[in-house]
């Protein structure tokens, strides 16, 4: 079973993060307490289920007491993902979300956020900063850290030009000049 827990302040990248898990087969949940992990990968294991990705951030802060006797348990790998706060403050206003901490003051939730997660950042058995990085880079790192590929996919889709090419194709490869074996057998 491979189980691991995203962390991290609010705007650095946890969605991105959690669906770049997602898109490696992990199943993932977001900002299941903490107490009931061992129950999730109960339930997910008996369904032949062996990546698992769960988040736990600032707005769990009510059961983040006993965490630590959890992670010594369950033994996860912690990726805690961080950005600097103007990154984090042009995230935000560029969103229009509220901060999870909603006091009003949009830098010192931040900070107050920061400084309540420091345990788990401590604990973290990675440390991203994706001040600069890219959804696609974040993704990427995610994949080197936990030696996950998630491979190269091609679709082959054969359309008639009568109808006009798929919206959603990358490339198109026009192969009318190409013998059609329904009608001349190779």
């Amino acid at each position: 079973m491979r189980f691991v827990v995203l962390s991290g302040q609010s705007g650095a990248g946890l969605t991105s993060a959690r669906m770049a898990l997602e898109d490696l087969g992990y199943f993932s949940v977001d900002n299941l307490p903490p107490q009931l992990w061992g129950e999730l990968l109960r339930t997910v294991e008996a369904q032949g289920i062996h990546r698992v990705a769960t988040v736990l951030d600032i707005r769990a802060r009510g059961f983040l007491t006993g965490v630590e006797a959890i992670f010594q348990e369950l033994k996860p790998f912690i990726v805690y993902l961080e950005a600097r706060s103007d990154v984090l403050l042009r995230r935000y206003n560029l969103s229009r979300r509220l901060h999870p901490l909603g006091m009003g003051n949009l830098l010192r939730e931040i900070e107050e956020e920061r400084q309540a997660l420091l345990p788990l950042r401590d604990r973290a058995d990675l440390v991203l900063d994706t001040s600069e990085r890219t959804p696609r880079q974040l993704k990427e790192a995610l994949e080197a850290a936990l030696g996950e590929e998630e491979g190269f996919l091609l679709r082959i889709l054969s359309f008639g030009f009568k109808w006009g090419p798929p919206q959603d194709a990358d490339l198109v490869l026009d192969v009318r000049s190409l013998p059609n074996p329904h009608y001349d057998p190779v």
